[in-house]
């Protein structure tokens, strides 16, 4: 599902096969995820902080947030031989 306007695009084609692919990842700002990604414990005071991703004050902290969530979510096998 991306998102309740559009749907999930299942039955969409432009054309005789498949020409769309659509992947998220998603980083769950709670603090049970958090410490089972991290191994590292947040507070619930900066779970909340981390709601305020145009604070620069949280810039640098949610960028290794996001680093360390793509390397214990994404996968090569998540994508198809034509991304190659």
């Amino acid at each position: 599902m991306i998102d309740s306007e559009i749907g999930n695009l299942r039955s969409d084609q432009l054309g005789r096969e498949e020409l769309i692919t659509y992947l998220r990842y998603n980083v769950k700002f709670d603090e049970h995820w958090l410490q089972q990604n991290f191994k590292k414990g947040f507070n619930k005071a900066k779970v909340k902080e981390f709601e305020e991703m145009d604070k620069f004050a949280n810039i640098a902290e949610l960028s290794v947030v996001g680093r360390r969530s793509a390397q214990v979510q994404v996968r090569e096998s998540h994508f198809p031989s034509s991304f190659d």
